[in-house]
């Protein structure tokens, strides 16, 4: 049926090329309802937000608990609950193909014919494929609501936790900038610091090029963190599964599959002393809190490790121990964001380095 109800679906959403209003749903309801394929209205170079059907009247809010530890044993909003208790093991794709049977973008997923396709690399699609596939049940609308009954239920001021998603393709390409300024040959390990559900760190884990060791998230919110903690089940059991049919025997680099965790816990507990590449999402940080992670990065950080802190750099004049690499402008849920790249320089070595000029010498 045809509803014109952007609001009930949480269908309104920021892209790469400007703001998304969803005018149109097709929506199917009943056994085996697929998703909601939201339409948009503009002119946009990346936009497509596919949203399963989820309506307000099948989620009602949960009061604050009295018990904040029987809270964290079982923070999950009923909704969340049945998707993931009736998804199971994610299937391996072949090429992504859009609900319905359109002609899909590769980076998005919606309709080609809907704006500018943007193409990608064999294995870049495959990469797209193999994570969509492991993100199926919890897409950016259901997890805004476990982030907001997290925090309301844990009395956290809702400012501090703004949930948002890397866009997928923006991330993947990021990744190939970010070990491209890296100095260090090893493959190290990746963190996310924030990770929300989950999907940058599972990202990383199949980027074929990056091949981190170990990608690991870390979260405090205990609802976002079962949400992630299942999407790594998925994504083990995704790629015990591409192991055993011989998964890189098909066009593209082999996607690297490397190992996945996640933690619950304040991510200024973490241990980051073997990190080699750090994501924060900076956007939603205030005083004292950003001061404090600051403090936390300069003393955590090893040398050579590169930091990438979406919407705000970390620091509005670099210390000595860190060097700015790079700023980059790349679509993300909530529409373009600016990400901020430096380099931790331990030694001194990054004062020395940050006042030669490379292209005036021999």
């Amino acid at each position: 049926s045809q509803v014109s109800c952007a609001s009930r679906f949480h269908a309104r959403e920021l892209c790469g090329g400007g703001p998304c209003q969803a005018m149109t749903h097709e929506r199917s309801r009943g056994a085996g309802a697929g998703p909601v394929r939201a339409m948009c209205e503009g002119e946009h170079r990346v936009h497509g937000v596919h949203l399963r059907a989820f309506p307000d009247d099948d989620w009602e809010w949960e009061q604050p608990p009295d018990d904040i530890e029987e809270y964290r044993r079982r923070p999950l909003i009923p909704g969340i609950e049945v998707r993931l208790c009736d998804v199971g093991t994610p299937p391996l794709p072949g090429r992504y193909t859009a609900h319905g049977g359109w002609p899909p973008c590769a980076n998005c997923g919606c309709p080609a014919e809907t704006h500018d396709v943007i193409s990608t690399t064999a294995t870049e699609a495959r990469c797209l494929d193999t994570a969509r596939a492991i993100f199926a049940p919890l897409d950016l609308s259901t997890v805004i609501r476990q982030s907001v009954q997290d925090t309301c239920s844990l009395g956290f001021t809702r400012e501090d936790f703004v949930y948002g998603e890397v866009g997928e393709l923006s991330f993947l390409r990021l990744l190939d900038r970010m070990l491209e300024l890296r100095r260090s040959g090893d493959r190290g390990v990746f963190y996310d610091l924030g990770c929300g559900a989950g999907k940058a760190v599972i990202l990383a884990a199949l980027h074929a090029k990056a091949r981190f060791s170990r990608c690991i998230g870390i979260e405090l919110l205990p609802g976002l963190a079962a949400c992630a903690a299942h999407l790594g089940a998925r994504y083990r059991a995704a790629s015990a599964t591409a192991t055993a049919h011989a998964e890189a025997t098909v066009e593209g680099e082999a996607l690297a599959w490397a190992e996945v965790s996640f933690i619950e816990e304040d991510l200024f507990e973490a241990n980051l002393s073997d990190a080699s590449v750090v994501l924060v999402n900076a956007g939603g940080w205030q005083e004292p809190n950003l001061s404090r992670l600051q403090a936390k990065l300069l003393e955590a950080l090893p040398d050579r490790c590169v930091l990438a802190t979406i919407r705000k750099p970390l620091f509005e004049e670099q210390p000595e121990g860190f060097v700015e690499l790079e700023r980059l402008d790349l679509p993300m849920s909530w529409g373009v964001a600016p990400i901020f790249l430096s380099e931790r320089r331990r030694g001194g070595v990054g004062a020395v380095c940050k006042g030669i000029d490379l292209e005036a010498m021999d």
